[in-house]
């Protein structure tokens, strides 16, 4: 009897085992289900709503408190009329819905909206579909920063945005930049509450830039954003740029491409840098890998000078790096950016995270990387 019972509990035992073996094994595939970070309290819609075209992926953002789920795969370019995403609303693309933008792809000005399994992909434009304000655009072969204006912005977070999480896309050759958190480019509006996490950026000369207008006289109160789990592959510069006083997580991402000299696909002249910050923006690092010599293991901190008669310095800016592999202090990207005194990269911040947050160890960081970035089907 009591031999019976022994067998039945170890066979219970064993079923238990590689149970948890297979959960362990398939938790690097798995999305999150509740995201980490700033952007912690993001619950999106729940109501289906499906689509399988342009109109009814206009109709399911703008209906408010939607989960809207594609059906089949299609691509849109959204031209002049960006898709604007109601309140309380997710967006799952799961791995079938290609926004491929020759202006802006999503408007998120709203709160609790979540963006995940979305590709985003340039439409290899030359120019600009507003040649009177940007006459220098060149969305495809890039130089320097003035050609990408007017080109391509995957997600526009702006205006009163607040809990926002943008997890689980694949972003590739992003005219102008992949994702922009900013104001109402005029010193008012100020996105809050943002978690960046498990997207894949790819070839392009901008990533993330987050920040207020140059024009505005005086910052408003630190807003707040977390980046974790991200592949930046052959990214030129914002990997991301914090400024304009934003407050910025930073941990578990991997960087990788070529070496950065100005030449490849999404780069442009000079040299790259990968997360930066400026005008009074924080950033703290951990547990972030980079390969050298790539654009991605430069990282800095700038005095933010607008030119003349576009708004008032605003200070430089401040990173505290630990426990990161592959970085490299840098001043800057040319000599006219680099200060006359050099800044470590330990910076006391004037934050630190109020959440509970997970660090893997640096030796893990590129293998669940690669397995785990980017949109799923």
């Amino acid at each position: 009897m009591w031999l019976r019972a022994a067998r039945l509990l170890s066979a219970i035992v064993l079923v238990v085992l590689v149970q948890a073996s297979v959960r362990a094994a398939n938790s690097i595939q798995q999305t999150d289900i509740r995201p980490q970070g700033y952007g912690m309290h993001a619950t999106g819609g729940a109501t289906q709503c499906h689509f399988a075209d342009e109109a009814s992926l206009r109709n399911c953002l703008g209906r408010g408190g939607a989960l809207a789920i594609a059906d089949v795969a299609f691509s849109i370019d959204p031209g002049r009329n960006p898709l604007m995403v109601a309140p309380n609303t997710t967006l799952d693309g799961k791995g079938l819905l290609t926004i491929t933008p020759s202006l802006y792809g999503l408007e998120i000005r709203v709160s609790n909206v979540i963006i995940r399994n979305v590709l985003f992909h340039g439409t290899g434009r030359r120019a600009s579909l507003l040649p009177q304000i940007y006459p220098d655009a060149n969305c495809t072969t890039p130089a320097l920063a003035k050609d990408v204006f007017g080109c391509m912005v995957g997600i526009h977070v702006l205006a009163r945005a607040r809990n926002v999480w943008i997890d689980h896309n694949t972003f590739s050759d992003c005219g102008d930049i992949c994702i922009s958190v900013w104001d109402n480019n005029d010193g008012t509006g100020h996105p809050d509450a943002i978690t960046i996490s498990n997207n894949v950026f790819r070839n392009s000369f901008f990533a993330i830039g987050v920040g207020v207008a140059g024009t505005a006289v005086t910052l408003p109160a630190p807003g707040h954003l977390t980046f974790y789990g991200n592949l930046f592959s052959a990214i030129f510069r914002r990997q991301p740029r914090v400024s304009g006083g934003y407050q910025g997580h930073a941990f578990n991402n991997y960087y990788t491409g070529p070496p950065c000299h100005g030449v490849g696909p999404g780069l442009g002249l000079g040299l790259g840098f990968g997360p930066s910050v400026e005008a009074n923006g924080e950033i703290l690092m951990e547990n972030n890998v980079a390969e050298r010599d790539t654009c991605g293991s430069h990282i800095g901190n700038y005095d933010f000078s607008p030119a003349p008669g576009n708004g008032v310095a605003k200070g430089h800016g401040k990173i505290n790096a630990s426990q990161n592999i592959g970085f490299v202090s840098d001043q800057g990207n040319s000599v006219r950016d680099r200060l006359p005194i050099a800044r470590a990269d330990q910076d006391h911040l004037d934050f630190m995270p109020t959440y509970v947050y997970q660090l893997l160890p640096t030796d893990k960081v590129r293998e669940l990387v690669l397995a785990n970035a980017g949109a799923h089907q």
